[in-house]
Order: C-alpha cells, then sequence, then structure tokens
C-alpha cells in the first residue's frame, strides 16, 4: 500500500494559505464522486482528521476491498438534489465539519473546477472525481484567501497525476481511445455565450491534445482555454513563468493542424453524409470526405468497433455504408449538438448508442470519430433523448 500512496500523492500542496502536507489520492481507477466518504471511514473504523474523511482511509479502505467506490461516475448529477450537492458534501454540512461559507464558495468554483479538470482528462466521469477531491481537501483546509485559485491550483496537479497514470492505463485500452462526448447543455462545455471556453472542448481538440505531455496540456489548457496569465498558470502548474511559455510554445508547435472553428456548413455537410448514407450511396459518401480521410471507433472491448484506424476516404465510406446497413429496426440517426458541434447520435429506444463526430477542413469531412462506448455515452443519452 505504501508504493501505491507514494505514487498517488499530489506534486505539492497548493497556494494561497491552509498550508499542509498533501495528501494521496485513491487508486486512479477509483470513483470518490457519490460517495459518502466519512460514513464509509467511520463504518469502517477507520480515523478521520478535522471532521472530515482522511484520503490516507480512503486508499486503505478501498485496498482492504470493505467498500467498492469504481461504482457511480456517472450517477454524480442524479445524486444531487435540490441544494446541487453530492452526498459527501451534504453529510460535511449537516455534521458540521465545513461551514456555510466554505461550502459556498466551493460550489461558486465548481463550474470553473469541473470545465477545467474535463480539457485536462477529457472524461467527464474522471473530471467529476478529480473535482470531489478537490472538495475533500477543500474541507479539510484552513482559511484560503483566494479560494478559486487555490482550488484551481488543486484540479491542476491532480488533473497532472490523473494524466500520468491515465497514459499507463491506455496502453491496455482495446482499440483507440476517444474523448467522452458531452451534449451541449452539460455544464462542463461552459455556459454558451463562451465561445473560446467551449471550442476548447471540442471532441477533435481533446483528442488532437492526447499528443501533448501533461505539462503541455496544462498550460495550454489554462492559457487558450481560460486566458489565465502566466503568473497564474506558472503558480497552478508549479513551474516559472518562463518554463511555461516553454511549454506553451512546444505544445502549439505538436498542435498543428488544429480543428476548424464551427460554422454552419457544418451542420449541412453532416446533413449530407446522413443523407448519402440513408440512401446506400457510397460515392456520394466518398465524395463528402477528404482522400486522406481517417476514421477511429472507441468501443473499448464493451461494444463492437474497429480495433484499428481506417484509413482512406473510399475505405472510410465503405465501412461507414456497411455500419448503416446493420442499423436495427427501431433506431433513429440524428444530428445534435455535441461538445458544441454538429453530430450524428444513433438512439436506439431512447438511448444513445453511437455519437459520430467529423471534424471537416475545407468543406470536406477529414477525420470521423465513432464512440461506441456505453461507458462514454452516459452524459449523452438523457439530454439527447428528453424532448425539446
Amino acid at each position: 500500500m505504501a508504493r501505491n500512496a507514494a505514487r498517488c500523492r499530489a506534486s505539492a500542496p497548493p497556494p494561497g494559505g491552509g498550508q499542509r502536507e498533501p495528501r494521496p489520492r485513491a487508486f486512479a481507477d477509483v470513483s470518490l464522486t457519490d460517495l459518502d466518504v466519512t460514513g464509509v471511514l467511520q463504518l469502517s473504523g477507520v480515523p478521520r482528521q478535522g471532521g472530515v474523511a482522511d484520503l490516507d482511509g480512503v486508499a486503505y479502505v478501498c485496498e482492504l476491498g470493505l467498500v467498492d467506490l469504481r461504482q457511480g461516475s456517472h450517477q454524480a448529477q442524479a445524486d444531487r438534489r435540490g441544494d446541487g450537492l453530492v452526498p459527501s458534501e451534504r453529510s460535511a454540512l449537516a455534521s458540521g465539519g465545513v461551514e456555510a461559507p466554505a461550502l459556498e464558495a466551493f460550489e461558486d468554483a465548481r463550474p470553473v473546477l469541473l470545465q477545467l479538470a474535463y480539457r485536462m482528462l477529457g472524461s467527464r466521469a474522471e473530471a467529476e472525481d478529480v473535482v470531489q477531491e478537490a472538495w475533500l481537501r477543500w474541507s479539510a483546509a484552513g482559511t484560503v484567501e483566494q479560494p478559486t485559485a487555490w482550488l484551481r491550483t488543486v484540479v491542476t496537479r491532480l488533473c497532472l497525476d490523473e494524466l500520468r497514470s491515465a497514459r499507463v492505463r491506455r496502453r491496455a485500452h482495446v482499440g483507440p481511445w476517444l474523448p467522452e462526448p458531452l451534449h451541449e447543455r452539460d455544464p462542463a462545455l461552459g455556459p454558451p455565450e463562451a465561445l473560446l471556453l467551449r471550442e476548447s472542448a471540442s471532441l477533435a481538440l481533446l483528442l488532437l491534445l492526447e499528443r501533448l505531455s501533461p505539462a503541455e496540456r496544462a498550460v495550454y489548457v489554462l492559457r487558450e482555454a481560460f486566458e489565465l496569465p502566466y503568473v497564474e498558470v506558472a503558480t497552478a502548474v508549479g513551474r516559472s513563468p518562463a518554463a511555461c511559455r516553454q511549454l506553451r510554445a512546444r505544445g502549439t508547435a505538436k498542435l498543428a493542424g488544429r480543428p476548424e472553428p464551427i460554422s454552419g456548413g457544418h451542420q449541412a455537410l453532416i446533413e449530407a453524409l446522413l443523407g448519402a448514407l440513408a440512401q446506400g450511396d457510397v460515392a456520394a459518401v466518398a465524395a463528402l470526405l477528404d482522400a486522406d480521410c481517417t476514421l477511429i471507433s472507441d468501443g473499448a472491448g464493451r461494444a463492437r468497433s474497429a480495433r484499428r484506424p481506417v484509413l482512406g476516404g473510399d475505405r472510410v465510406a465503405r465501412f461507414l455504408d456497411g455500419l448503416a446497413r446493420q442499423m436495427p429496426a427501431g433506431t433513429s440517426l440524428e444530428v445534435r449538438s455535441v461538445n458544441g458541434a454538429p453530430a450524428a447520435v444513433l438512439l436506439t429506444a431512447g438511448v444513445a448508442t453511437v455519437v459520430m463526430s467529423c471534424e471537416i477542413r475545407n468543406g470536406v469531412v477529414l477525420a470521423v470519430s465513432i464512440v461506441v462506448d456505453p461507458e462514454k455515452l452516459g452524459h449523452v443519452t438523457p439530454a439527447v433523448a428528453a424532448p425539446s
């Protein structure tokens, strides 16, 4: 256990007050989102610190197998009641472990923290886990002069640790890995009027960010999506401002050919593509694709998918035609806004089973990404299936 705890320690304690020893996070594949940690530790006999569950105890409980924390990341939103709190926050407030002003400050910062974590990780479920762990650290902290900056630093450091462990996990991922798609109204995308922020969460860009090192990604996201000055970026990442400028320059160079901004022509092209597929016109489909078009799909071994990229416009056209011909009866293929861009969503009995997004350049489809992993569609189904 000592090796696991040491590996999961945060990079450094957050600035701005409340200095204390960094706490180890639970194992990388463990979800803390829906857990009333205090109650679990009381039941298991693991001590608490300062009225709030100690993360050392969480790791200990996980290792002993006293509780399975890996269930329910997608249930976090459902577990929020009218007060907007998850169970651990509600429990801490009721027990007097956290004062109401501190809880209010965290809730004010929560949307930004979720937006940051999602852009860093490309996973809504993992982003929720990181934000919930930030809550545990916040609830145990002393007086903090700048709550939002403090929490942003905590989330950035946790995401850096998560990215390092995620790279190891993704080597064992079955087939290509794709980011988790979100519906237009998901709070992790940001408000509709924040165009720059929402563009930074496009599926094409999130996939492109996988090229960057964890530090390069953190600097890029903090600068490009949140437009923070280098002094604040440096604090969050734990580097000097000069080093952060170098990281941004290297990251930008690796992102050559980033996706075009979304325009009205994108939806028209997606609709034309779906129309050609509905008619079974492979030639018409191929005419809408770039000659070097690529297709990747992510089923994670839980759903049928191509485990290797499909290369070339003609091959992609035939592959898409084959998928269209296998659509079960009673399904509908609709164009919906996913991560701020038009995408094709396949609904089976009101449940999203496929999300197909396209990267468009110069009026043709340059790349196609298909998510069929059911564990990644939990934040698409409720929204798209609901009547407008």
